[in-house]
Order: C-alpha cells, then structure tokens, then sequence
C-alpha cells in the first residue's frame, strides 16, 4: 500500500513537470551583456534600470587566465582594494555565478587589476514585490506543497518521486527547492541512486551550478553514459566548448543525446565545419541514426545561428529517413522545425516550400512560418494564409494572432490588423498584453499616435513597458510631445532608473526648439 502511495506521488509529480510552466520570477542577468566582464566598460550604467531581486543570478563570463570575481566590502571597493575578499566567486572555468540570495549591497571587483579599468560591479538585492492577485500560482509551489505533505504523512519518498521533484526544479531553474531536496535526498540515503544523481546533476547544470555537476559527478562509484551525458550539457552551455568537448572525447561511452549536445553546441557557437565532421562521424562511423529529437535539437540550433549549411545538410538527411518507421508526428515536428530555420536563416521561399510539401501540419506550424512571413516584410501573404489556416480548421491560438499581427505592424496594413485583432474573441480568445503591444506598434509606425494612446487606454490588462516604450518611440518619431510627456511620467513610475526614456524626450525637447528657432528665424527673414 505504501509502495503505492509512493507511486501515485511521484505521477502527479511527474504531470506537474510536464504542466506548462509560467514565467519564472528569478531572472539570470549577463553581467555586461555580449560585452561580458571586461575592461574598460561601464557596469554602473549597464546595471542602471535593472531591479535585481532576491534569487536572481549574476552570469561572468571571462578570461579566466587574466580575470576573476572577488566580493568586497563597500570601501575596498572604491579603493579597487582586494586584499581582503569577502567570497571569491571564481570557480577557475570563466563561466562562473554569483547567486544574489540575501538582500543586501553586493559589491563586486575583478582582484587582477581590472578594477582600475572599470570592472567592478555594485547591485542592491530586494526582496521581490508581491505578485499582482490575478497572478498564477508557480507549479513549484504545488510540488513543494505536495513534497510536505508526503513528509508529514510519513510517506516514503523513493528514488522515482526524487527524480521527478529534482526535474520540476530543473524546469522552473529553482534553485533553492533544488538545494533543499538536494539536504533531504543525502540525509535518506537517496544519493546512492544513479538515477536520483543525474537528476540532481542536470537541476545544478539547468541552473548554471557546474561546479556542483562535477562534484556530484566525481562521488558517483558508477558513472552512467546518462552521467557522462549530464555533465556534457552543463560544460557546453556553460564553461563553452574548448571543455565540452575534453569532456566529450572522455566519455568511455556516447548515446545519441551526447553526440546532439555537442553537435548542437558547435552549430550554436558557428564552427560549421566542425559540427559537419561530427554528425558524418555520428551517423555514418558510429551508425547512429539521427531521430526526429536529435534533427529538432539541430535544427533549433542553426535557427538560432543561422546556419544554413548545417540546416541543408539535416534537411537532406531527413528526406532520406522519411519513408522509414518514423511516425507521421515526427514528420511534423521535423517540418516545423524545417519551416523555422529556413525563415530565421533567410530562406523564406524554402521555408514556404518545406511547409506546403508537409502532408500534416498543426499550429505550431502554421505560427512558425507566419512567424518568418512576417520577418520578411510579406504582410500580405500572411493575411491570406490565415483564411487559409482558418478554413483548414485550425484553431488559431494567442500565438497566431501575435505573429499576424506583428506581420500587419512590419507591412503597414493597418484595416487588416484591426480586423484581424477584433477577430480574437470570435476564436475564443482574450486580447493579451502582446496582442495590444503588436496594435500599438501599428498603430504608431502608422502615425496614427492618438489612435494608438485611446486603444493603450482601454486595454482591459494594465499596459507594460513594452507597451508604453512602443508608444513613446512613435511619439518620437512623428514628434507628439504631449502624448510624450505623459507616457514618459508612466514609464519612469514603472522603471524609475532607466534613463533611456528620459533621452528620448529631452531629444524631443531639443528638436522642438531646433523647430521653434527655424520657424522664427524664417520669421525675422522676412519681417
């Protein structure tokens, strides 16, 4: 009977991973952006405007034969004096983080000499706002409800319920819950599970913890290809390539998930050649098929590389596998993902012929080409295809009619985007806060600016910064200095420190004067 309650636990645990997951409050910051931590940038300016709360993560990348992230107290720091560090953050790999998980002044500095040129970095930790009352509540918080419950039950939480609530943190990249089943899993006993590590291992690498992967890694008497395959993942997406692939080429063992990470990295990180030469020797040394998870993996990697080669290549392999025992929803995900990178990387005309020549296609689908339609300029042609999809009996979903109109936004169809958002609620669908950001921008790259403040004002969610920023830009361009002002005074309520709103006006303020004195000039010219 326990064994059975065990059971049903870890089911729902598992339905809650698979649940589609809200956005998660903790947010990982870029320290520098694609600038990185380096000299001679700014990071006073670069952490104006952001609002770092409790558990948000601050993301280095750097030399780390040169660099390093020590934290000081607040007056080493404006004396570049490293000395006496507080904690050194510095894990030897270049791609290391520092977790923000007490609220206080975190003061930062690179301990070898790039203080002097600019690398130090001071952040104020909050504790978050509360979430607005209509907000949903996180899927984690189920779990951990549901862990306790188990706990004060007495029930006994085995290796499959560990598994699934260390998969819920790697989803949501919670690391606190993480840490504590993480307590609990070595208290029980539970670590001596391959299974139970590797999940473990997988929620510290989803969360950027690679040095907690590989301390893990190296307890295990057992090393699993799974393990092996685990640690990959963490070393590519995190400590980059050069290690990923040491890794790589010590695996005593390599499945297919392996040889996809590594594949996938080099396609991501442009190494064209080199990802080619892997999937030759994947598929025709190793005699590892490419199935429709590991063509997807690719794919979505030279979509967001735009590489093409690479896509071509996987494309004319896919042909080749597609009379085999795949079934016929591995043909669509394929497809999708065909339709994706060929838009993404230019192609549109591949990717409007991969989507007429798919034999079953769902509404991802659809999305994924309106998507790239609407990249292209080809407002046009999306309009018409939405009938299309439409009389196919398609339901269009909130992604649809983002990616119509936003394709109406970047072709100027104003009528068709008006029709097209007043269609929603005839689908079944409730305007969201993109659907009026899309209307918005339209409106606006329209100069039509008063048009667009009535439709902000009467948006039945409160407006975002995405919404408002769009509004000031139109304002801008065709130079509405009141509507300016006004949303301008929301937008620093919203985000007090960024001072790109407030450049923006003051540009506004310095054209309408360059107006006023050429008008009056013209004036005395002629007097």
């Amino acid at each position: 009977m326990a064994r059975l309650t065990v059971l049903i636990a870890a089911v729902i645990l598992a339905f809650l991973v698979a649940m589609p997951v809200p956005e998660v409050t903790a947010k990982k910051y870029t320290v520098g952006d694609n600038k990185f931590w380096n000299p001679n940038i700014n990071y006073t300016i670069w952490a104006q405007g952001k609002h770092f709360y409790l558990g948000d993560w601050l993301y280095f990348v750097f030399d780390r034969n040169q660099h390093n992230i020590l934290e000081v107290n607040k007056t080493d720091y404006e004396n570049c004096n490293s000395d006496h560090p507080l904690v050194n953050w510095t894990r030897g790999a270049g791609r290391d983080v520092v977790p923000l998980n007490v609220t206080k002044h975190y003061y930062l500095l690179d301990g070898k000499g790039g203080c002097y040129g600019g690398m130090k970095l001071a952040v104020k930790v909050e504790k978050l706002p509360p979430p607005p009352k209509a907000a949903p509540v996180k899927n984690i918080g189920s779990v951990s409800v549901l862990f306790v419950e188990m706990r004060k039950k007495r029930v006994e939480i085995d290796d499959v319920a560990a598994v699934c609530l260390f998969g819920v943190c790697a989803k949501l990249e919670d690391l606190g819950f993480g840490e504590q089943g993480h307590g609990f899993a070595a208290k029980t006993g539970l670590l001596t599970s391959v299974k139970v590590c590797n999940a473990l291992m997988d929620m510290y690498g989803k969360c950027g913890f690679v040095g907690e992967v590989r301390r893990l890694f190296e307890t295990l008497e057992e090393k699993s290809v799974v393990s092996w395959t685990v640690v990959l993942d963490a070393v590519v997406k995190w400590e980059g390539l050069e290690n990923g692939r040491e890794v790589f080429d010590g695996m005593p063992e390599r499945n297919a998930v392996a040889w996809t990470v590594m594949v996938a990295g080099y396609v991501g990180g442009g190494f064209t050649g080199e990802a080619l030469e892997l999937l030759e020797e994947m598929v025709f040394k190793c005699g590892y098929g490419l199935n429709f998870v590991t063509l997807c993996s690719v794919l979505s990697a030279c979509a967001r590389s735009g590489n093409l080669v690479i896509g071509r290549w996987v494309h004319v392999y896919a042909l080749k596998m597609e009379e085999e025992e795949e079934s016929c929803n591995d043909h669509v995900m394929v497809g999708t993902a065909l339709v994706d990178m060929y838009a993404k990387c230019g192609d549109i005309d591949s990717s409007i012929k991969v989507f007429r020549l798919m034999r079953e296609r769902n509404v991802v689908t659809w999305n994924a080409l309106f998507s790239g339609l609407a990249m292209h300029g080809k407002g046009k042609t999306v309009i018409d295809m939405f009938q299309e999809m439409v009389r196919e009996v398609k339901r269009p979903d909130d992604l649809t009619f983002s990616a119509v109109l936003s394709a109406c936004s970047h072709s100027g169809l104003v009528e068709e985007g008006w029709q097209c958002f007043h269609r929603l609620r005839s689908h079944g669908l409730e305007p969201k806060v993109e659907h009026y950001a899309c209307m918005v921008d339209l409106l606006g790259r329209a100069g039509r600016v008063e048009e667009a403040e009535m439709l902000m004002r009467g948006m039945t969610v409160p407006p975002n910064e995405v919404v408002l920023g769009s509004l000031l830009g139109s304002c801008s361009v065709h130079g509405k200095l009141e509507i300016a002002e006004r949303v301008k005074r929301e937008l620093v309520e919203m985000s007090p420190g960024n001072m790109g709103y407030q450049i923006v006006l003051s540009n506004m303020y310095a054209a309408n004067k360059v107006q006023f004195f050429s008008v009056y000039s013209l004036y005395l010219l002629f007097d």
